[in-house]
């Protein structure tokens, strides 16, 4: 599933909740058997996203938090802190990272080997049960 309940964790928790309270409100979510994050710098992260759109929405850019009247300026200090969220959760949650960077067939290599990993561990645990 694409984000999952992690992207609500990184947002919630960006925006001032309280992480403990955020974690209980979504405890109902299944954990994944694997997390992909790619990992990439902050600034290409936000030029990615600012190339693809023509319009960063208000709420989106962080505005609502008064990071900075700048559209462009919030929107970065927002992802900012939404990135923070996800290193954090990386370690908490085991995410499995994968460079972000690295060209998108050798990215598409690495999740086919992790998830053909992940299956066979999972048949072969229920065959020994």
């Amino acid at each position: 599933a694409d984000r999952y309940a992690f992207t609500a964790f990184a947002r919630d928790i960006s925006r001032g909740v309280d992480p403990q309270w955020a974690r209980n409100l979504y405890s109902f979510a299944i954990q994944p058997d694997v997390t992909f994050y790619f990992s990439i710098p902050l600034q290409v992260a936000v030029n990615r996203i600012l190339s693809s759109r023509a319009k960063i929405k208000y709420y989106e850019s962080g505005k609502d938090l008064g990071l900075s009247k700048d559209t462009v300026t919030s929107f970065g200090l927002f992802q900012e802190r939404i990135l923070n969220q996800y290193e954090s959760m990386s370690e908490e949650f085991g995410f499995t990272v994968i460079d972000g960077n690295l060209p998108l067939e050798v990215k598409q290599q690495q999740m086919r080997q992790i998830t053909t990993e992940k299956i066979l561990d999972n048949v072969d645990q229920k065959i020994i049960k």
